[in-house]
């Protein structure tokens, strides 16, 4: 899989609504289990809105935080621990999956200094 030019007619632009209520699933199609996910619905839609405010912020396009969400929703599903996950957790996870999803969708490189920030350095 390539890079998807932002203006290409292959990308549909989501709305932060769509984003939010996507339910989490594989590539396959296949919709993960909520409890595999060890987190509500209501943590998972903060950590997007989060994901969406960053990048409008800094002027990424609004489909990375689609990737992303779906980087963070597999991860979940197929790394189960045994206890609950922190916010810090998930925090750091969905810092990392942007990250990831910034450097598969995008051209312009984030700055390592903006997840430093944004992580308030914690990590």
């Amino acid at each position: 899989r390539g890079i998807v030019e932002e203006n290409s007619p292959q990308r549909k632009t989501p709305t932060a609504s769509t984003i939010k209520a996507v339910t989490p699933s594989t590539d396959a199609g296949k919709q993960i289990e909520p409890e595999k996910l060890l987190f509500s619905e209501h943590h998972r839609a903060r950590l997007c809105e989060w994901a969406i405010d960053v990048v409008n912020y800094y002027g990424f396009p609004l489909y990375s935080v689609e990737i992303a969400m779906n980087i963070l929703d597999r991860y979940l599903a197929k790394y189960v621990p045994s206890q609950q996950r922190s916010m810090d957790c998930l925090h750091l996870l969905t810092l990392t999956s942007l990250y990831l999803a910034l450097k598969l969708t995008t051209l312009q490189r984030p700055a390592p200094e903006i997840f430093v920030r944004l992580s308030r350095s914690k990590f």
